[in-house]
């Protein structure tokens, strides 16, 4: 008992010096103006109570630009999806071939093979959409459209949630003729 004690206020002890002091609390909880635009982009207020015909028409809106569904929760209002794409870009390959050439030539192996793997292969696009209340008649459907990229060997090489106006865009025109559809019964 004594042991498991000494080693917790140890363990604790590392864990001080980790902490720091934000010099200005109040700044570290405002939204940038960056964050509020981008919500802005992902998010849109619909005249409808019926989160069922808000689920089904982001399906049939996000397979219509490709995406696989995954998992779909009507209680909670949440949705998944995901895509995969080629990621190659042309000016890459050519630099990572003609590096790994070079390498060949000078007699480094080691170094053709870093340099065939320094470059973008696949990525994985994956949507989430989860629908919120706002008031009695109305609701909030916020997207969000992030992709992993993948190298040759498969590890990952950039992670990042997507900020691009078109694709959003593209999702929301979908969108509102779909849920116009839902909601005619057409």
């Amino acid at each position: 008992m004594i042991k498991i004690s000494f080693i917790a206020f140890i363990a604790s002890l590392s864990f001080y010096g980790c902490a720091s002091k934000i010099e200005n609390s109040e700044a570290f909880f405002e939204l940038k103006e960056s964050t509020l635009q981008l919500r802005e982009l992902q998010s849109k207020v619909y005249e409808t109570s019926n989160d069922d015909d808000i689920l089904r028409a982001s399906i049939s809106s996000l397979q219509d630009l490709g995406f696989e569904i995954g998992e779909v929760s009507y209680e909670l209002g949440t949705l998944q999806a995901q895509k995969d794409r080629d990621a190659q870009a042309t000016v890459q390959n050519v630099k990572a071939y003609f590096f790994a050439t070079l390498s060949i030539l000078a007699g480094d192996g080691m170094s053709a093979g870093r340099s065939l793997e320094d470059r973008d292969y696949t990525q994985k696009i994956r949507v989430s959409i989860v629908i919120s209340p706002r008031g009695k008649s109305k609701r909030l459907l916020r997207i969000v459209f992030q992709r992993a990229i993948f190298s040759p060997g498969g590890g990952i090489r950039t992670l990042e949630t997507l900020v691009n106006k078109e694709i959003y865009e593209a999702f929301f025109i979908g969108f509102s003729k779909a849920i116009f559809l839902e909601g005619h019964n057409i």
